[in-house]
């Protein structure tokens, strides 16, 4: 049986999708953003943004020489 989405989880997934899409951050970024809110850790705009903050400061440590 499919699991329905509430509202909150389809915004939050309608904005990776739009992340990925417009290749705004890394896609390992969006990633790990996906997995992050199928554990409910995206619940508010401050926790996502925070989420991007801190994939973006691994991202950037992971790719740096």
């Amino acid at each position: 049986m499919e699991k329905v989405m509430t509202i909150e989880e389809r915004i939050v997934e309608r904005f990776l999708e739009k992340l990925k899409s417009d290749q705004l951050v890394p896609s390992e970024v969006v990633d790990s953003l996906r997995v992050l809110s199928k554990e409910g850790k995206l619940k508010d705009a401050q926790a996502i943004l925070r989420a991007i903050g801190e994939g973006m400061k691994d991202h950037a440590k992971n790719t740096t020489p």
